[in-house]
C-alpha cells in the first residue's frame, strides 16, 4: 500500500483526505510538523510528504527528508522563496506584476516611507507566514496602530482592486491553472477573509490579467511539482502579485469550492500526480458557489452558533457548514484572533452570484453570538 503523509491537517480537512485515500488504496498518515522527525527517524523508505501550510518549520521539516526520497513538492529554493515575502519580491523585482515594497523596523519608518511614496495606504506584512495575523492596512489616520506589530516588517503599497486566488495544480511537471476564485476582503484594517467564491462569470479581462501574471510568475520560479495557492489584485490597468503559497488554500477549503464549482478535486490531481496514480477527476460543470466564513468580530465567549442549514434564501441553495470551535469556547479578534471559528457554503440556485452583495446578508444571518 502507498503511502502519504499530511502535515498541519485541519480537523475539517483531514475527513476530506481520509476519504480521497481510503478510495485509492493510499494509507494517509496525519502528523504536525514538530513530530515528523521522530516519526521518519527509523524509516528507511521514504513516503510523500505534502504540506498544508507554508511555515518555515513545516518546508524544514519535510525537506529534511526529501534527500532520502520523500516527494515533496517544488525544490527547496522555490519553497523558501515562497515563505519569504521578501524572497518572493525580489524575485519579481524587475516584474510589471510586482508591488513597491520596502522593510521598517519601526512605525516612525512607516511615516516615512508613506511620505517618500506620496501614497495614503499602505500594508504591513510579516517577512514570513502565511496567515493573516499581524497583515494589517496603515493609513494616514491609524499609523498608532503600527505600534503593535512586531518589527522588521515588509510593507507594501496598497493596492485597490479585485482580490483573486489562482488555484495551481503540476501535472507532469507544468504548472496548470484548475480555477481563479474571488476573495471578499472583511473590514479593514486587518486582512481577515469574508469568502471565498467561484462566480462562474469571471470578465475576460480579469482572468487574461490573471493568466498573463502566472506566466510572468512561472518563467523567474521553478514551479513543477505540487500545488499553489497564488492570491492577486486586478484592477482595470494591471494584476500584481500579493503572494504564493505551496498549499490548498483555506486550510483545504479552496479544494471543496472548486470541486463544488467545477467537479474537479485538486486532492485527487496531486495525490495521482505525486504517486504516479491514473487519475479520472475533470471539470463537469460550472456552478457559482460562495464560502462565507464567520466572523469572529469583537470576540468573547460564545453563546452560539450560526445555523446556516436553516438559512431561507431564494438565491442561495444551503450544502454544508463546519465549526472548529463551540459553545462556551473564547474567541478573540484580530490582531491576536484566535482563529477560524467556521464557514458555510452554499451554491446559487440561478447559477450567477455577487459575492459583494451577498457578504452584508450573510454577516448579518450568520453572526455568531456572545455572552
Amino acid at each position: 500500500m502507498k503511502q502519504a503523509i499530511f502535515l498541519d491537517s485541519t480537523p475539517y480537512f483531514k475527513d476530506k483526505i481520509k476519504k480521497s485515500c481510503e478510495q485509492k488504496n493510499i494509507e494517509a498518515l496525519f502528523i504536525e510538523s514538530n513530530q515528523l522527525t521522530d516519526h521518519l527517524k527509523n524509516k528507511t523508505k521514504f513516503p510523500v510528504i505534502i504540506p498544508l501550510k507554508s511555515s518555515a518549520i513545516e518546508i524544514s521539516a519535510a525537506y529534511n527528508y526529501s534527500q532520502s526520497g520523500a516527494k515533496v513538492g517544488p525544490d527547496q529554493n522555490t519553497a523558501y522563496a515562497c515563505a519569504n515575502k521578501l524572497k518572493m519580491r525580489e524575485l519579481m523585482q524587475d516584474s510589471p506584476h510586482n508591488i513597491k515594497h520596502s522593510t521598517v523596523s519601526s512605525p516612525q519608518e512607516i511615516m516615512s516611507l508613506m511620505h517618500s511614496w506620496d501614497c495614503k495606504k499602505v500594508v504591513a506584512k510579516p517577512i514570513c507566514g502565511s496567515s493573516s495575523r499581524h497583515v494589517q492596512e496603515i493609513t494616514n489616520t491609524n499609523v498608532l496602530i503600527a505600534n503593535s506589530l512586531p518589527f522588521p516588517m515588509l510593507i507594501e503599497e496598497k493596492i485597490e482592486g479585485l482580490e483573486i486566488s489562482a488555484e495551481v495544480l503540476c501535472l507532469s511537471g507544468k504548472p496548470t491553472l484548475i480555477g481563479i476564485l474571488e476573495k471578499t476582503p472583511f473590514h479593514p484594517p486587518y486582512f481577515e477573509e469574508a469568502s471565498y467564491s467561484y462566480t462562474n462569470n469571471l470578465n475576460p479581462r480579469t482572468k487574461a490579467k490573471a493568466e498573463s501574471l502566472l506566466q510572468d510568475l512561472f518563467t523567474r520560479l521553478k514551479f513543477n511539482s505540487g500545488i499553489a495557492h497564488i492570491e492577486m489584485i486586478v484592477n482595470e490597468s494591471h494584476a500584481k502579485l500579493i503572494e504564493v503559497n505551496l498549499r490548498f488554500g483555506g486550510g483545504g477549503l479552496t479544494n471543496t469550492l472548486l470541486k463544488l464549482s467545477t467537479g474537479y478535486d485538486l486532492l485527487d490531481g496531486l495525490l495521482c500526480d505525486y504517486l504516479k496514480l491514473p487519475s479520472t477527476t475533470q471539470k463537469t460543470i460550472n456552478k457559482a458557489t460562495i464560502l462565507y466564513l464567520y466572523q469572529v468580530n469583537k470576540g468573547g465567549k460564545v453563546k452560539s452558533l450560526p445555523m446556516p442549514e436553516l438559512l431561507n434564501n431564494e438565491n442561495l441553495k444551503y450544502v454544508e457548514h463546519f465549526e472548529y470551535c463551540k459553545k462556551g469556547d473564547t474567541l478573540i479578534p484580530y490582531p491576536q484572533y484566535s482563529g477560524l471559528p467556521g464557514f458555510a457554503i452554499f451554491q446559487s440556485k440561478n447559477q450567477t452570484l455577487d459575492p459583494n452583495t451577498l457578504i452584508t446578508y450573510l454577516e448579518q444571518n450568520l453572526a455568531i453570538t456572545y455572552e
